[in-house]
């Protein structure tokens, strides 16, 4: 931030693409690796930039460690181009109450993250816009089938077991777009992502109290009993 400080910023973005900088692990601790030469930022890692090591509890679950009107205060504060464009694309999920009745921090798919079985972090607002893309991009089956199932594990890991109300906030979503998506999506695989939404969004008084899930569910479900 010093060094940004001293520059304007078309010189500091110059700055940015003459230093090549590596985010690596040392003894646990963050550390980086600075270098010369052009360089592409790689996709980031959430696990370093929480400070998450290896040995870390929360590594293997979900978490969620921050306000997302924390940092969208924070970054509005540093009136910062990049971070302003960054945001701006964000500010659908800011705030988002994703069912009438829940609390605000229901709806921080931008701060709610879970660890994946491939080893890598996502939130669920990176896995809801990438199932959204994946949906209108015309992929293989295969593909969309895996955009779902990081969305739904996520949903499910993201919150604690007993945060029933954030958990089907967010399968109601996924649950509406895969009744969108139900003829692109082998009925195998729906079947098998059907019993999570009978445990959850379909299970107790939800479907009453959200009489649409009902009407997603047919449309995604519908033709598994045929």
């Amino acid at each position: 931030m010093l060094w940004r400080s001293q520059f304007s910023g078309e010189k500091w973005r110059g700055l940015a693409s003459a230093i090549q900088l590596e985010r690596v692990w040392h003894a646990g601790e963050r550390d980086v690796v600075v270098s010369m030469g052009p360089w592409t930022a790689p996709p980031l890692n959430p696990f370093w930039s929480q400070k998450m090591p290896e040995e870390h509890p929360l590594r293997h679950g979900g978490w969620h460690r921050v306000m997302t009107r924390d940092l969208r205060r924070e970054s509005y504060l540093t009136c910062d181009q990049g971070e302003d464009v960054a945001w701006h694309a964000l500010e659908p999920f800011a705030g988002l109450s994703l069912i009438p009745e829940s609390d605000p921090s229901h709806g921080e798919a931008v701060t709610d993250f879970a660890s994946q079985p491939d080893g890598r972090a996502r939130s669920m607002a990176h896995a809801l816009v990438s199932l959204w893309l994946a949906s209108g991009q015309g992929l293989t089956a295969d593909e969309l089938v895996g955009a779902y199932d990081v969305c739904i594990q996520v949903a499910d890991c993201s919150h604690a077991e007993e945060d029933v109300t954030g958990r089907n906030a967010y399968l109601a979503i996924v649950l509406r777009q895969l009744a969108a998506d139900a003829e692109s999506i082998p009925a195998s695989d729906r079947a098998r992502m059907l019993p999570m939404f009978e445990q959850t969004v379909l299970a107790g008084d939800f479907p009453h109290r959200h009489p649409a899930v009902r009407h997603w569910a047919r449309q995604a479900f519908g033709d598994l009993g045929d």
